[in-house]
């Protein structure tokens, strides 16, 4: 009786699993905000159209989206509240100090996009 007990439990046991929340607070910067940096909610998710990212402010929402097509050197990103109205963004790495533009994503501390042809730069830190 025990065994079989034991059994069943075993079996109930293995086929529970947990999913990770992927939201997570962090720090982000938005050239638009009159403070430079501010807390944030970052959310990923993806669908057959592209991977996306979400940057929550306290009074904004960024909505970032990467093609499914890349090449391995360049992938385009779009960026913008709402969905619907996407334009090109390019994705670059800041030191730790947000001065110093940082190609090597090995050593990165903040991620940003900035709008093509705008000041316009959000970022958010990668550790």
């Amino acid at each position: 009786m025990k065994l079989i007990i034991l059994f069943f439990s075993l079996t109930f046991s293995l086929t529970i699993h947990a999913v990770e929340d992927i939201t997570q607070y962090r720090q982000c910067f938005d050239s638009h905000e009159k403070k430079s940096i501010s807390p944030c909610i970052v959310s990923y998710g993806t669908n057959i159209y592209g991977k996306y990212l979400e940057l929550s402010f306290i009074n904004k929402t960024y909505r970032i989206k990467q093609s499914k097509i890349c090449n391995l050197e360049k992938c385009s990103f779009e960026m913008n509240e709402n969905l619907h109205q996407l334009s090109e963004v390019d994705m670059y790495f800041l030191s730790n100090q947000l001065n110093k533009v940082d190609k090597r994503s090995d050593t990165k501390t903040w991620t940003c996009f900035k709008k093509n042809y705008s000041k316009h730069r959000v970022c958010f830190k990668s550790i």
